[in-house]
């Protein structure tokens, strides 16, 4: 994703107020294996494996979707003041149960260093979507993946008027999961997923700017 503004000028900072809140009650219980056998792909974000015992049962839901052949998409989206738990045992286990992997620089410590990346995909991972910021997003795959192995880059999108960036990485997952779902090309999937993100940035929000597949196309062909 990009935007004739900087993202750089939208740098944000979170409180996280988590007393008796839903992330730290979790329960996967609730989803009967049928209901698994029913979707092609779960997504995971690092959030509810940070305490217990939302950790245990996000751990039950992975386990159990794999064991009915859905692929795993995980999303680290990392907090540091988060964590109550292991967190470098907690994702490596989370790691080596992912498919999939999207991540941010801010992830991986606001770095994108080669060997780091092939650290995370030898951890399990088959594929590395990172996004960029301003620079767009890649990605990363080995052999065992749906394209084999082998390094796709999409610059992004430029976009008038952004209003707020939150919840960008949010949507570009969503769009990742689109292309995956259509067993798009990695050109096709990193295009359109940029301008999901892209077009998310034009409103205020996180999932209230989340835009439609009209907003997304104009972003895609400039009339934005």
């Amino acid at each position: 994703m990009a935007t004739h503004r900087s993202l750089r000028a939208f740098d944000r900072e979170f409180t996280f107020y988590r007393k008796g809140t839903a992330d730290r009650q979790f329960d996967t219980s609730i989803i009967p294996d049928t209901t698994l056998k029913s979707v092609d792909i779960v997504v995971i974000g690092g959030v509810t494996l940070t305490v217990e015992p939302a950790r245990s049962a996000t751990f039950d839901l992975v386990e159990r979707a794999q064991n009915m052949d859905c692929q795993v998409l995980f999303d680290p989206n990392v907090r540091d003041e988060l964590w109550e738990v292991d967190a470098e045992r907690t994702m490596q286990r989370m790691l080596s149960l992912t498919d999939v992997l999207k991540c941010s620089q801010d992830d991986l410590g606001g770095r994108a260093l080669t060997a780091e990346v092939h650290e995370l995909l030898d951890s399990g991972p088959e594929a590395l979507f990172m996004t960029k910021g301003d620079d767009g997003a890649s990605l990363i795959a080995d052999t065992a993946s749906l394209w084999g192995h082998g390094t796709w880059h999409h610059d992004g999108y430029q976009v008038d008027d952004v209003a707020d960036t939150t919840g960008a990485g949010d949507a570009f997952t969503a769009g990742v999961v689109t292309g995956l779902l259509d067993k798009g090309a990695p050109e096709d999937i990193l295009g359109f997923a940029n301008a999901v993100a892209a077009a998310s940035t034009r409103s205020e929000g996180a999932m209230t700017a989340l835009p439609d597949r009209e907003a997304t196309r104009r972003v895609r062909v400039g009339d934005c």
